[in-house]
């Protein structure tokens, strides 16, 4: 095993710093989507439970 998986292995025994860890590594949620294209401009707006909650498309 090397240095770095040990000392990974090692730290995340504490359940706070894998808590923290673990929200640090997830991936953000953003409840708005814009998309910028040369022929349109998209937006969507998200639940918190994934599902789309509206839309618009400008040209």
């Amino acid at each position: 095993m090397t240095e770095t998986a040990a000392f990974r292995k090692g730290i995340y025994r504490n359940d706070l710093v894998r808590k923290i860890a673990t929200w640090l590594d997830a991936a953000p949620h953003p409840p708005l989507v814009i998309e910028f294209s040369t022929e349109r401009i998209s937006g969507a707006r998200l639940t918190r439970t994934g599902g789309l909650d509206g839309f618009a498309v400008e040209p």
